[in-house]
């Protein structure tokens, strides 16, 4: 008997901050690259997005003290552009519209992991579901809601490089006042082990930015959670982040580095007409 298959294509990412051109941390995705994205978005029995989403007082940015700009932040309309010197630009962790006018949206969640909620170093709430819902345009779900339901497009907010990853931080343990923050902490990754039994033939694909950083860090998680997937990064859409102070120098010495250390771990690098040529659609 024939295993049935399951094409997630897997957004990591591909928000407005990081790939659109007036974005605050824009990374150099191209409109080319984008259009790939968008192909296999329309390929996908049903799309994941992961995306960064980050407080104000996340240590990653520069004016905490960290490596980069702000961005993907909650309520980015809401943000004082002059006070963060971001005018003409967006911080919006929303996915790019290049991508999102090809996903089917007939059936939109967001699920969001306990530790989302809790990047503050006192374990005070970063954001509230509310901030969450108004920055997506989108209901947040339950788990429960998530393996009885049939998505098209889930959106999960992450806050670490690999969208696979869950913090055992004590932060996340303490009790929240805001009923719909979940008391387990897990991701969509874990869900989708329990939604579709053994027989079933996954496979996950991952437009993305960054290569380096957040495409590896997450293809590989993926690659470790599920032994028995496939786990492919379209070569001709993802984003290479290259230069000064970034650990290579050039694009292509991204792209050579980060393909001998996926073969290593068995995942694939294929181009988008390969893709769309073996899965047929």
């Amino acid at each position: 008997m024939s295993k049935s298959r399951i094409l997630i294509t897997t957004h990591v990412d591909l928000s407005e901050a990081f790939v659109d051109s007036n974005g605050s941390f824009y990374a150099g995705t191209t409109a080319e690259q984008l259009a790939r994205a968008a192909e296999l978005a329309g390929i996908a029995d049903w799309n994941l997005f992961c995306s960064d989403l980050h407080p104000i007082s996340s240590p990653e940015f520069v004016i905490n003290g960290g490596l980069y700009p702000i961005h993907n932040v909650p309520r980015p309309d809401e943000l004082d552009l002059e006070k963060y010197n971001l005018m003409g630009r967006t911080a919006s962790p929303k996915l790019t519209a290049a991508v999102h006018e090809a996903v089917d949206k007939t059936s939109i969640g967001v699920f969001v992991p306990r530790q989302v909620y809790f990047q503050e170093a006192d374990g005070t709430l970063s954001f509230t579901p509310d901030d969450i819902e108004a920055t997506y345009n989108a209901r947040i779900i339950t788990d429960k809601q998530f393996l009885d339901g049939e998505y098209t497009y889930i959106i999960q907010p992450k806050y670490f490089f690999d969208a696979t990853r869950l913090t055992i931080n004590p932060v996340i343990s303490r009790q929240a006042d805001e009923p719909r923050i979940p008391e387990k902490n897990q991701n969509v990754f874990g869900l989708i082990k329990l939604k579709y039994a053994r027989d079933t033939d996954l496979v996950f694909i991952i437009p993305s930015v960054v290569e380096n950083i957040c495409t590896h860090h997450t293809a590989a998680g993926i690659r470790q959670d599920f032994p028995e997937a496939r786990v492919i990064i379209p070569s001709d859409a993802i984003t290479p982040l290259a230069g000064v102070g970034l650990g290579f120098e050039k694009p292509e010495d991204v792209g050579s580095a980060c393909r001998a250390l996926a073969v290593d771990i068995g995942i694939e690098y294929k181009t988008t007409e390969e893709i769309r040529a073996e899965f047929g659609r």
